[in-house]
């Protein structure tokens, strides 16, 4: 009986200095970008810095800003083809940069984040216009209260992601705006945007915390970048093209 009761003390004593571990871990790192000015650097090198706090588009003319107080707002309208060539194809997960320190901030407990940095993605994107076979009505879809329609062949974007232990499959518009749950159980809204023919951001605003996920696609595949909106804690993913790029 004695050695029953000490191991179930041991047990809860182990579990209570994890997770004190881990919420003096989230702390740090915390102050750390509040200190910093992680929340530009990392970016400054593919976007201009005002994309933090306002949505920046090629295509956008100063004519087509406006500006109410201090916060200057950008009207976006769907004018980027994208870079079929580059985006559309099978990719694999090969390493991550601050992956697993953007879950601690995040809040995922120690067993799910453990799982999600050990395994190995393969990622498979493909696009459907408007009357093919494989386009679907997205009727719980609505237009993102900033984004304006342009002309040009009406497009989806279909995003499969492959693990060894499940398969999802998420379908999207970019510039509208939809609902769902994650992988932990919680719901999101999102959107997705291209900022360019070759850069796709994915805007998701969650009750706890909201980030924006950019995928930056080149010859060699994409690096996934994501920023917490309120902290500047920031991770990248990066994934290889498997085969060579078509036409």
């Amino acid at each position: 009986m004695f050695i029953v009761v000490a191991a179930i003390f041991i047990l809860i004593f182990t579990m209570f200095k994890t997770v004190m571990e881990e919420m003096e871990r989230r702390d740090a790192m915390l102050r750390n970008a509040t200190l910093s000015s992680n929340a530009t650097l990392f970016l400054s090198s593919d976007f201009d810095d005002a994309w933090l706090t306002v949505r920046v588009l090629e295509n956008v003319t100063a004519a087509e800003n406006m500006t109410a107080g201090d916060t200057q707002k950008t009207l976006l309208k769907a004018k980027i083809e994208p870079e079929w060539s580059l985006i559309r194809g099978t990719f694999k997960h090969v390493k991550d940069e601050n992956f697993e320190n953007f879950l601690v901030m995040a809040g995922v407990p120690y067993l799910v984040r453990s799982f999600i940095v050990r395994t190995t993605p393969t990622i498979h994107i493909q696009y459907a216009y408007e009357g093919d076979d494989d386009y679907n009505d997205l009727e719980d879809h609505t237009l993102a209260e900033d984004y304006e329609v342009g002309e040009g062949r009406v497009f989806q974007m279909i995003i499969t992601t492959t693990t060894w232990i499940k398969t999802s499959v998420e379908r999207f518009r970019p510039g509208f705006t939809f609902m769902k749950f994650d992988y932990d159980g919680t719901q999101s809204t999102n959107t997705y945007r291209f900022l360019s023919p070759t850069v796709l951001v994915h805007e998701k605003e969650k009750e706890r915390y909201s980030t924006n996920i950019v995928r930056s696609f080149d010859q060699d595949g994409f690096v996934l970048t994501i920023i917490d909106k309120k902290t500047g804690v920031w991770a990248k993913r990066y994934y290889k093209r498997e085969g060579e790029v078509r036409a």
